[in-house]
């Protein structure tokens, strides 16, 4: 999709329907190193990745046969290859920020087993003007504030965060 060009997306159900136009703001944006995102160590752990960061979005959404006008911004990303976990991963963290300045950042975060963040974690600023900085896992922190307890599994999931990138003042 080119700066500009405008995407018309429709979809109805029984209950539910929608009927958008998403206009791209800013040129499509490629993460990682040359291209590859890397999520973890060996062969494999790795994908290409692309986002349209800033979609300027109006149109309508029908809910049990009442529409309603919409407009805002939306956020695609398109992401292809390896997704596997390595042996000692748990889970990620994915983070997609518009920020007022229209500004974007795109973080991951891989959670491994034992608690820590694999280094392969990184993420993308992109300016205003829709030139990017690729940033690795010492550009950027993300400390986690509150978590969740699934009753179910037991297991902790973070749910809040602060997010501090020091070479861009951003936190």
């Amino acid at each position: 999709a080119a700066e500009g060009e405008a995407h018309r997306v429709r979809a109805a159900g029984e209950e539910f329907g929608l009927d958008l136009t998403l206009t791209p703001e800013k040129p499509p944006v490629v993460h990682g190193k040359d291209g590859i995102s890397r999520k973890g160590a060996g062969e494999g752990h790795a994908s290409h990745y692309y986002s349209l960061t800033r979609l300027r979005v109006a149109g309508t959404l029908t809910l049990e046969g009442r529409r309603a006008p919409v407009t805002g911004l939306a956020w695609m990303d398109h992401e292809f290859g390896s997704d596997q976990l390595g042996a000692d991963q748990a889970g990620w963290d994915w983070f997609s920020i518009q920020l007022d300045n229209k500004t974007e950042i795109m973080l991951y975060l891989m959670r491994k087993k034992d608690g820590s963040v694999d280094p392969y974690s990184s993420g993308t600023v992109i300016y205003q003007d829709g030139g990017t900085k690729h940033l690795t896992r010492g550009d950027f922190r993300v400390d986690v504030l509150e978590k969740w307890k699934s009753p179910k599994s037991g297991g902790d999931y973070p749910m809040r965060w602060k997010v501090v990138i020091l070479s861009e003042e951003i936190e």
